[in-house]
This record gives C-alpha cells, sequence and structure tokens, in this order.
C-alpha cells in the first residue's frame, strides 16, 4: 500500500499538491489546469516547487522547469478527465500518443503461446498511452490476449480502466487488473497464461511502499537525464525479475532513453530505468522518497 501523504509533504510536492486542488474542485478541473499553467512562475508557493528547485536535482538550470510543471499538471488532469471518456474517446487519445513518440525496437518481438511477457515500465508522462498503443501492436502482431494490469491502489486510475474498456470492446483481449498487496503473485500466476502480458511499474520507492530500504535482490536503478545527460540515478524498488522467474516470462523492458522515445528492450542485470527528468512523473517525490545512488557502481537485481 501507498503511505498517504501528511500535510507537510503535500505542501512540499507539486504533484500532491495539484492532485489535492482538483480533487477540490471537481466541478473546475479545466479552469484548475489553466491556473496552474499560467501562475506557476508566479505565485511563490509553486515555483518554490519546480525541479531546478529540488535539493537533488538542483543541477538543473531551469530551462526544463517549465516542461516539467506542464508535465505533472496535464498527467493529473489527464487522470480526471479520462472517467467521461467514451471507449472511443479513449481509443483515439491513447493511440495519438504514436504521432508524437517514436518507438524503437531493440529486442526480439515475442509471440503469443511461447510464454508470458513481463513488460516492466515506468510512470512517463504519457506511460498509459503509451502501454496501449504497444499491447495494441503486440496484439496485431503477436496475437496476445490476455493483459494483466499491476497497480498499487483503489480505487482503479481511470486511465487503466480505459484500457481495460477498450481491449474489452474492440479486441478479443482480457484485461485484468491486479492490484499490488498481500498474495498477489499469488493471484497472477492463477491468471497468468501463455499469451499474457503483464505490466509492472519498477519505478515505485521503499518509502512510498511503506518498506525498509534494503539493497539486494528488489533494488532496482532509475537514471533520469537532462539534455541527454545523467542527472542522478536513484535506487527503487521491483519484484519484476523474480516474478518474471516464477512466471517463466520474457522480462522486457519499456522506457525512454531520449525526450519523445519509449524503447521496448531485454532486461538486464544493473541497466537502469532511463528517463528524462521532465518527462518521469515522480520528480516531485525525489527529496522525500527515493535515495540517490552511485551510476558508476549500481545496485542491481541479482
Amino acid at each position: 500500500m501507498i503511505v498517504e501523504a501528511n500535510e507537510e509533504e503535500i505542501t512540499s510536492r507539486l504533484d500532491l499538491t495539484i492532485m489535492r486542488d482538483y480533487r477540490a474542485n471537481e466541478n473546475l478541473i479545466r479552469a484548475t489546469r489553466d491556473r496552474y499553467n499560467q501562475t506557476w512562475k508566479t505565485d511563490p508557493k509553486i515555483y518554490q516547487l519546480v525541479p531546478s528547485k529540488q535539493e537533488k536535482i538542483s543541477k538543473l538550470d531551469g530551462v526544463n522547469d517549465e516542461r516539467a510543471v506542464r508535465n505533472i499538471v496535464d498527467y493529473w488532469f489527464e487522470a480526471e478527465i479520462f472517467a467521461s471518456f467514451s471507449v472511443g474517446q479513449a481509443q483515439a487519445y491513447m493511440l495519438a500518443v504514436q504521432q508524437g513518440m517514436d518507438f524503437s525496437v531493440e529486442c526480439d518481438i515475442p509471440m503469443a503461446g511461447q510464454g508470458p511477457v513481463l513488460l516492466e515500465t515506468l510512470h512517463h508522462v504519457y506511460s498509459f498511452s503509451v502501454i496501449f498503443s504497444l499491447v495494441n501492436n503486440l496484439l496485431k502482431e503477436s496475437n496476445f490476449r490476455k493483459l494483466i494490469l499491476l497497480h498499487m491502489h483503489e480505487p482503479l486510475d481511470n486511465r487503466l480502466i480505459a484500457i481495460q474498456s477498450v481491449l474489452t470492446n474492440t479486441t478479443d483481449m482480457e484485461a485484468v487488473p491486479i492490484r499490488i498487496k498481500e498474495d498477489w503473485m499469488k493471484e497472477v500466476q492463477q491468471q497468468v497464461t501463455p499469451d499474457s502480458i503483464i505490466i509492472y511499474m519498477g519505478d515505485m520507492s521503499s518509502s512510498a511502499l511503506g518498506l525498509p530500504e534494503k539493497k539486494g535482490k528488489r533494488s532496482n536503478l532509475l537514471q533520469l537525464f537532462a539534455t541527454q545527460e545523467s542527472v542522478a540515478c536513484f535506487q527503487t524498488i521491483s519484484g519484476a525479475p523474480i516474478l518474471a522467474r516464477q512466471l517463466h516470462a520474457k522480462h522486457l523492458i519499456l522506457d525512454y532513453p531520449k525526450r519523445d522515445q519509449a524503447c521496448l528492450r531485454k532486461w538486464a542485470i544493473n541497466s537502469p530505468l532511463r528517463c528524462a527528468v521532465e518527462d518521469w512523473v515522480f520528480w516531485p517525490a525525489l527529496n522525500t522518497w527515493y535515495t540517490e545512488r552511485d551510476i558508476s557502481s549500481p545496485v542491481g537485481n541479482k
């Protein structure tokens, strides 16, 4: 379970501040979005929360602040407005990401029936649309028939509901959400088939999950960059390698090595998940949730 944020943490993080504002103004979602986009530079309470003001990524010179703020504003706005989308609107919205995002494939495309695929990814600003587009293409090319969506809290995110609804209503693929809680791996084992794709987010922290930080089997790395130069590398927690072994699944990575580029590749020990700082939606949590690591001697999945 994700640890609930207290008032101090909410006011110190842009994402939590925006989320609370959206929920407090349910009938003014668009107006709230516009207000943040227009006033983030002039509102001192918001401006102090931008990336260049954050201790662990303060080496940024501020050039990425506007994109970072707009991404956080839009990511949580998207979570709200998806509730009003029809199946057709949700499908069109998610597929539209292909117009501005390059997709690169650095591994063999798996085929359904040869064993399940565990797809480990991260919370990019367009992650839900990218996941849907990739699964949609794999469905056409490789005939997968089940998508297992691992998630961490209730209620289910509106975007995951949309993915489930679109696949159910427009394809032969079954989408099954499974919450990560006690005995969740057992539930996955019961649901998985040789033609399944399992979606797993590998960029969460021990702190976010209320777990003690431990080096070892569950450790993972997230490499953040700006202008293609590494800004920092942080430890995250991931059960994906263990789950892949238990399920005899092919373990693939979906990350973002360049701005506006998604990459599908094979998982490898000590190979970090990659994302631009401003496109990763948890950058506001770096000062509270994540531990910085030396990229030259990373803590990997053993």
